[in-house]
């Protein structure tokens, strides 16, 4: 189980859930709640998936720059696709640290 592996990285797992596709109704919330978590949505869509390509990848970054420059602040990325783990995510953390922000993956980079 996901918890399983947040418990043996963190010492704990978190009480925070983004649902898959982002779908939820009354009963699903009723569940996760039922559950202890909070249910989370994003402000950042990087559509990385449009873009799983060393030549298209540049896109998801632009929308990553241009969400975030209106006051985006949780980002959704998805670490199946190569191109998003080896060349989206380091860039949008140079990007956050550049405008002196804090990302929350940077409290987990003893990973």
């Amino acid at each position: 189980m996901l918890e399983d592996e947040f418990l043996q990285i963190l010492g704990y797992f978190p009480f925070y859930m983004r649902l898959p596709y982002l779908v939820s109704n009354y009963t699903v919330l009723a569940a996760m709640a039922e559950l202890g978590y909070h249910v989370v949505g994003v402000s950042i869509d990087t559509k990385d998936y449009e873009n799983d390509d060393p030549g298209l990848i540049w896109k998801s970054f632009e929308k990553f720059r241009l969400e975030l420059d209106v006051g985006g602040s949780i980002v959704l990325a998805h670490d199946v696709h190569l191109n998003t783990v080896e060349i989206l995510v380091e860039n949008m953390l140079q990007e956050i640290r550049s405008r002196g922000l804090k990302g929350m993956l940077s409290e987990f980079a003893s990973w």
